[in-house]
């Protein structure tokens, strides 16, 4: 995958730079987001292995270094 959603980009990056695990809701108070865009981008998200369901992965740190 070479690029990320506007709304993938958001919830990802707001995942890597908390300092603990971040919920739907907090995500959502975050980006602006809908609660179910939120939950549609988390699940995306894990579905690309860019995020594991606690943390962010390697791989997603490395895309959002792009």
């Amino acid at each position: 995958m070479n690029e990320l959603s506007r709304n993938q980009f958001d919830v990802l990056s707001n995942m890597a730079i908390s300092k603990e695990v971040l919920t739907q809701r907090q995500l959502m108070e975050l980006t602006s987001s809908s609660l179910g865009t939120i939950n549609k981008e988390v699940h995306e998200l894990i579905g690309l292995g860019l995020y594991d369901g606690n943390k962010v992965t390697e791989n997603g740190f490395l895309l959002l270094e792009k």
